[in-house]
């Protein structure tokens, strides 16, 4: 029975190093740089998975996602950047992610390294 996702599950050699630099940042309390590493992976998988990009735009023109994230109330959608210290702007030609604060909690960085690992590899699986 696998227990969970790990960086050395990823196939795609470059987001395994990433993770496991995220994976490093978590275990030494380098909260920000985790999440750091995690959206570089993010934004990555945008441009190597087309299934990424096309959930992320479905989720973003969902009317209601769109209306809570308006409202501030939606922070998790899938396939769609957790809104914690950090926030995904896809206002300009390429998505980027923009940090609110200069510090990130060992909870806002494992929610982020959770969600990056698994999206990345069941994007893998098609």
């Amino acid at each position: 029975m696998k227990l969970g996702v790990k960086p050395s599950d990823i196939q795609h050699e470059d987001l395994r190093a990433t993770l496991e630099g995220a994976n490093q940042s978590l275990d030494a309390g380098q909260y920000r740089l985790c999440v750091e590493k995690c959206a570089e992976a993010y934004l990555a998988a945008l441009t190597q998975f087309p299934r990424v990009l096309n959930g992320l735009n479905e989720t973003l023109t969902n009317p209601q996602i769109k209306a809570g994230i308006e409202a501030r109330i939606v922070r998790v959608a899938p396939y769609m950047w957790p809104r914690f210290v950090a926030k995904l702007d896809v206002s300009g030609v390429e998505a980027r992610i923009v940090f609110d604060r200069d510090h990130a909690s060992f909870t806002e960085a494992i929610a982020y390294y959770e969600f990056t690992l698994n999206l990345i590899h069941e994007a893998e699986k098609v």
